[in-house]
């Protein structure tokens, strides 16, 4: 029964994969439209968010990502290079190219650095991607970073049920625990999340 009730969670998490993504792209869009660039020069700017406009706007799927990975070198260092590795992550991690996302996620981190909110995704993303690549104690390793950004609760039971699983997953059951009660403490998860994270105490319990 245990086994059975962590199973059908970490499936329930998976098919999750493609509403993760959409909220990756959302979240980019949002802030991209309003930042300010101003530490490119004029003309390089322009060149840039041509670039990412064609970028995102691209038919099919291999034409993005030639397109953005050639503005995360053409304009490396600038946020459009931060925010190109990340939509070349969620296309590759699209793709089931697990190791590769994770790749692009960590480039993204290394580069000119997003609000705390999207900091927090990319380690989630990347979290995602290790885990899918079956890199377990990376994907783990993550979570933690997404969850210790301070000042940013977005998608925070999302990432606390996910590295819960996970540590189901490689028989830490008691640190799974304590995660899947922090959700339940705090009160504002959705139903979902909360009946997961309910299930698989009872079934740790059992």
């Amino acid at each position: 029964m245990k086994q059975q009730r962590s199973e059908q969670a970490i499936l329930f998490i998976k098919q999750k994969k493609d509403t993760l993504i959409a909220a990756g792209i959302a979240a980019v869009i949002v802030v991209v439209a309003v930042l300010s660039f101003g530490y490119l020069r004029e003309q390089k700017q322009n060149e840039a968010r041509e670039a990412f406009g064609k970028a995102l706007s691209s038919q099919g799927q291999e034409a993005a990502l030639e397109e953005f990975r050639a503005i995360t070198q053409d304009f490396k260092g600038s946020i459009y290079a931060t925010y190109a590795n990340m939509f070349l992550g969620l296309n590759l991690l699209d793709k089931q190219e697990h190791r590769e996302a994770a790749i692009a996620f960590e480039e993204a981190l290394r580069s000119k650095q997003p609000a705390a909110f999207l900091t927090a995704q990319l380690w989630e993303l990347r979290a995602v991607a290790l885990e899918f690549d079956g890199s377990l104690d990376e994907a783990l390793s993550s979570f933690q970073r997404a969850l210790s950004i301070q000042n940013n609760n977005y998608r925070r039971n999302d990432v606390l049920l996910r590295a819960g699983l996970l540590n189901l997953r490689m028989g830490q059951n008691e640190e799974a625990k304590r995660m899947f009660e922090e959700i339940i403490a705090d009160g504002t998860a959705n139903e979902r999340t909360l009946r997961i994270a309910r299930n698989e105490i009872a079934a740790l319990e059992m």
